[in-house]
């Protein structure tokens, strides 16, 4: 018993003793001007640790161990194009908003998912002696933390981000319905006052 709480508390100290416990419930808002950059960087290594949990997964299923390395591969395209994607959304605003917010959370779930899913394979390994159940747990575990992430990103970031400060004029192409409610392309005007 001795040898599962030890770590376990040792574990929960650091999370406990790190900035997510000085800040706010939701922690604080991002700040300063995004880096699109940053944004791919983030994304590319959020999918390459999706992609090797999706193919570790499969690959105890019985696939190929190939698998692992493409799944990480694709994972990690996949991941810099949707973190180049929020980052120009960002970029766009002039601030970091909702898409530093996304990439923050699932980082941070998919981390602590990773930790939560080595504890409880690490249970399962000491009744059964089966290795594969800990990095078997580790990801399950960062695959629900990393989702579970995105829910409370979505869920956070309307809290976090209030465009309403932003007091200038915003432009962008639009589709727009005419008067016989067809789509028509036009260029947008808007103010917030």
């Amino acid at each position: 018993m001795k040898k599962i709480v030890l770590p376990f508390v040792l574990i929960m100290m650091v999370f406990t003793t790190t900035s997510y416990a000085e800040s706010g419930f939701f922690g604080a808002p991002p700040e300063g001007t995004p880096s699109i950059i940053n944004y791919g960087w983030d994304g590319l290594t959020e999918g390459a640790l999706l992609g090797v949990s999706i193919g570790y997964l499969a690959y105890l299923g019985g696939s190929d161990a190939n698998k692992i390395g493409y799944d990480t591969a694709y994972g990690a395209l996949g991941g810099m194009v949707g973190g180049l994607a929020l980052g120009f959304s960002d970029a766009s605003k002039g601030k970091k908003g909702y898409g530093a917010i996304v990439l923050r959370d699932m980082h941070l779930g998919g981390n602590l998912g990773l930790v939560v899913g080595g504890i409880i394979g690490a249970l399962q390994y000491s009744s059964d002696k089966e290795w594969k159940r800990v990095p078997k747990g580790m990801a399950w575990g960062y695959l629900g933390g990393s989702l579970a992430g995105l829910a409370i990103a979505f869920y956070e970031g309307p809290k976090l981000v209030d465009y309403s400060e932003n007091k200038t004029i915003s432009y962008n192409l639009a589709l727009l319905t005419d008067s016989r409610n067809n789509l028509c392309p036009g260029y947008q005007i808007n103010y917030r006052f």
